[in-house]
């Protein structure tokens, strides 16, 4: 899932985290972290779920996640 961009809404895939953890995430930035390898991206996402009033914000690959709505 490489054609995430900044500002879709994702959710992380079942496969790599339970989604009920995480909530809701929104793209705040993307990265290409090598003009050699188009797979080296990585993504900060801020998630609605998790404990507390502070927003969780972190960073993984486009592949973890599943796309909601760009």
């Amino acid at each position: 899932m490489g054609n995430v961009n900044v500002g879709d809404l994702v959710t992380m895939k079942k496969t790599t985290a339970p989604p009920a953890l995480y909530g809701l995430g929104l793209i705040l930035e993307k990265e290409q972290l090598c003009s050699v390898n188009k797979n080296a991206v990585r993504v900060k996402v801020e998630w609605t779920g998790g404990m507390g009033s502070e927003p969780r914000v972190g960073n993984c690959h486009p592949s973890c996640l599943e796309l909601v709505s760009k």
